[in-house]
């Protein structure tokens, strides 16, 4: 039996892996991340660390001051 692979983020269908333990009895899933959200993320990642920066360096600024 293989392993459905699905986005953990937008639920869209990946693709199968193949399954060494596997009782035949239940559907054996597993979770990724797609390129599509995987941009997503990384894009608001970076944004996210853009402004946690900024006002990190605002505040040390503010510190010194």
């Amino acid at each position: 039996m293989a392993i459905k692979v699905i986005c953990a983020w937008c639920g869209q269908w990946m693709g199968l892996k193949p399954s060494k333990n596997s009782d035949g009895k239940s559907e054996l899933v597993s979770h990724s991340i797609c390129l599509t959200c995987k941009k997503k993320v990384m894009n608001e990642t970076e944004q996210y660390l853009k402004q946690a920066t900024a006002i990190h360096e605002k505040n040390m600024m503010e510190r010194r001051s």
